[in-house]
């Protein structure tokens, strides 16, 4: 029923980052695919292959269901330390999924209906300049994007509202 009902699957809540990244890594700014728990995307995998189906990544980057220990560590960090984070988070989940995952949401609902929604990591990256001199969230936006093709140049990449 489900390849003939739908062109695509998409695991949603199980490869959100507070699944993925449940344990704090040794350093959060040098992430190694070990430090991923990758179960839940290997079931996913096997099951949309054994279906012949197109699967969709949803989603690498988030305001909401992060786990505990970066929620309670970002509010603290350096506007460096949340692309250090973000990038290594990117690279390492694209190098684990490439050629398993044929789409990944980059990042959802960051965009209000007159500009990006307010959060944490948003006030961050606004209030202060990386160590390239990048200031407010729609540099930080851009470079999720470019992190994500340089770790995979043959994955669909896509913004989610």
């Amino acid at each position: 029923m489900i390849k003939t009902e739908y062109n695509a699957i998409v695991l949603g809540n199980k490869m959100k980052m507070s699944n993925l990244l449940r344990n704090r890594p040794q350093n959060p700014f040098n992430i190694k695919i070990t430090d991923i728990n990758t179960e839940n995307i290997d079931k996913f995998v096997a099951y949309a292959d054994k279906h012949q189906m197109p699967k969709r990544g949803h989603v690498m980057i988030w305001y909401k269901q992060i786990p505990s220990w970066l929620e309670e560590e970002v509010p603290n960090w350096t506007a460096q330390q949340v692309y250090d984070f973000s990038k290594s988070y990117i690279l390492a989940l694209s190098s684990f999924s490439s050629v398993k995952i044929d789409e990944w949401d980059i990042i959802n609902e960051a965009i209000t209906k007159n500009d990006f929604r307010r959060n944490t990591w948003y006030d961050i990256v606004s209030s202060q300049k990386n160590d390239e001199g990048d200031i407010g969230f729609k540099p930080y936006f851009v470079k999720l994007f470019k992190w994500a093709r340089q770790a995979d140049a043959d994955v669909e990449l896509f913004y989610n509202d």
